[in-house]
């Protein structure tokens, strides 16, 4: 016993990275650390910093989370630079300002600090504070993805498998999955399931949406039940299922997702940020018109119609009419949400624009590709729950905020 409790001991000093003599001491107080922070202790700088800002044992403030944050920054602390631009990315303290947070970044990345190359990665990825490029947002995923961030690695598992700024690899996307995976990261466990599943290999599939699951992954669960009847042959009027790779949605970017799946599965090579700069009235960074992206259909040699239904109960019937016939010929439909949300007490409203990809009618279940979820981004939906969603005003300047049940179709079916 003696010599496991020894055992033990070691392996906690090794993974915290503290000499036996550090890990014997108790770690410091509050006040410690304040008193640490204000002699000018880097270290003590960042924690306190954190602790304000996730209100860890003390009241939450992000004011005294970016004061403690800059003091390590100014010092040319790589780790305080990356949260100084997060606090800017985020608008946690101060106004949202992507020019100076992507500054930040940028900082932080030429001392190689792992997190901040990530989250340079992002702002490259959705052009936050720098043009949208792909070619450097994989790069800088690349860098961090030496230094082993998860997220990295499944960003860049999850382009290689959609072939989305990167040649599709589902093979390469696979062992960057389970190099993740094996070390607990869920969303690394998600896209392998699917990409097993993808296969026909649906054992495997199941076995890693069950550890996902058994961490709490609400997607996890849905998978499991949908691998249930995924694979199943349609039938008309009561279940289908449409196979799409998916897109992972930058910042304010789910209508052009949407479309880039919808586009990709009638064979169309394009990305959402090919589709986006086809609708210059909807610049990056913001929401896109509706009306933009049926011609941007043109565009990309496809003829696509935009049915809208009345937002009652004769509206819902008659869409979903639509939406079966349309995914009874194995034809994915994009569909635009309006979400409501309480943050802080303030209720929002905003659009959200996503694929329908089946349904099954025996257990009221309709199935979503939804561009702002981790690959496979599955989720369900009842009749009833899709009939208090799907409703916009916002969708297109041709609604002038009257509310509809909107929905890009292509032609040729009713």
């Amino acid at each position: 016993m003696k010599r496991l409790i020894i055992l033990l001991f070691s392996i906690l000093v090794v993974l915290t990275g503290r000499t036996v003599a550090e890990a014997q001491k108790p770690l410091p107080t509050l006040t410690e650390l304040k008193k640490l922070a204000e002699k000018g202790d880097s270290q003590a700088e960042l924690t306190l910093g954190m602790r304000y800002r996730d209100g860890s044992g003390i009241p939450r403030d992000y004011n005294e989370a970016l004061k403690w944050y800059r003091r390590c920054a100014d010092k040319g602390n790589a780790a305080g630079m990356d949260n100084v631009g997060f606090m800017y990315l985020k608008g946690w303290g101060v106004p949202v300002d992507f020019n100076i947070a992507a500054a930040y970044f940028k900082a932080a990345a030429q001392k190689n600090e792992a997190q901040a190359l990530y989250n340079l990665g992002n702002c490259y990825f959705s052009g936050q504070g720098v043009e949208q490029d792909y070619n450097l947002a994989i790069d800088t995923w690349r860098r961090a993805a030496k230094k082993e961030t998860r997220n990295a690695i499944w960003r860049l598992a999850a382009m290689q498998a959609a072939g989305e700024g990167l040649p599709q690899d589902r093979k390469k996307a696979q062992e960057l999955c389970k190099s993740i995976a094996d070390k607990g990261d869920i969303n690394g466990m998600l896209l392998l399931g699917e990409l097993y599943s993808r296969r026909g290999e649906e054992e495997n599939a199941r076995q890693w949406w069950g550890q996902a699951a058994k961490r709490g992954s609400n997607q996890a669960k849905t998978l499991l039940q949908l691998s249930e009847w995924r694979h199943l042959k349609p039938v008309a009027g009561s279940l289908a299922y449409v196979e799409v790779d998916h897109l992972y949605q930058g910042r304010n970017n789910c209508g052009s997702t949407s479309i880039a799946m919808f586009a990709r599965h009638a064979g169309i090579d394009t990305t959402p940020y090919d589709v986006k700069r086809m609708c210059p009235q909807s610049p990056i960074g913001t929401g896109t018109d509706w009306e933009d992206l049926v011609a941007a259909g043109k565009k990309l040699g496809q003829q696509w119609k935009m049915p809208t239904f009345s937002n009652d109960d004769a509206g819902f019937n008659e869409g979903i009419e639509v939406v079966r016939k349309h995914l009874d010929a194995r034809r994915p439909v994009v569909i635009d949400f309006t979400v409501t949300r309480d943050r802080d007490g303030e209720i929002q409203h905003f659009g959200h624009t996503l694929l329908l990809v089946g349904y099954n009618a025996e257990l009221n279940q309709y199935v979503l590709k939804n561009p702002n979820q981790p690959p496979p981004g599955i989720q369900f939906m009842s009749a009833q729950e899709l009939k208090e969603n799907w409703y916009s005003g916002g969708y297109s300047r041709l609604a002038k905020g009257q509310a509809a049940r909107p929905l890009i179709v292509r032609e040729g079916q009713k």
